[in-house]
């Protein structure tokens, strides 16, 4: 990525199972040529990657931007069935809203207490929607 002509700063996270890289151009850059310098590099670094390696993706993001939305998913299937459903459904759906710059899935498994059922709402829910439905409308 250091070749790619207007790049003022590179910052780069990673956490079991994915890695972020953000890139920051100067104000000369126009966007698009920036995207496509930024995604050729990435399609030149695909073939070092392990096979395994779900493909990178390269997106626009305003830097200034913050989430205006979080959404929490549960229900009456498994961990691993919810974040399937999050990643190729729900995901794939809010992305094609107009406007829409980002969608991250993440999130943690939380233990359940042995003595309440899968879907068995936990104290205070009821508090937590209405706070929801009295405050803040997006």
């Amino acid at each position: 990525m250091n070749s790619v002509p207007g790049i003022e700063h590179i910052q780069s996270t990673s956490s079991p199972g994915v890695s972020v890289i953000a890139i920051t151009f100067g104000l000369e850059k126009k966007v698009d040529v920036a995207f496509n310098e930024v995604q050729s590099k990435v399609n030149q670094a695909l073939r070092r990657l392990p096979r395994d390696t779900d493909p990178p993706i390269v997106a626009k993001v305003e830097t200034n931007a913050q989430p205006i939305m979080w959404l929490a998913l549960q229900g009456d299937r498994t961990q691993q069935q919810l974040n399937q459903y999050a990643i190729n459904v729900l995901k794939k759906r809010l992305e094609t809203i107009d406007g829409v710059g980002e969608v991250r899935i993440g999130g943690r498994l939380r233990r359940q207490p042995a003595d309440r059922k899968p879907g068995q709402a936990r104290p205070g829910i009821s508090q937590h929607r209405r706070a929801g439905r009295d405050g803040c409308r997006l």
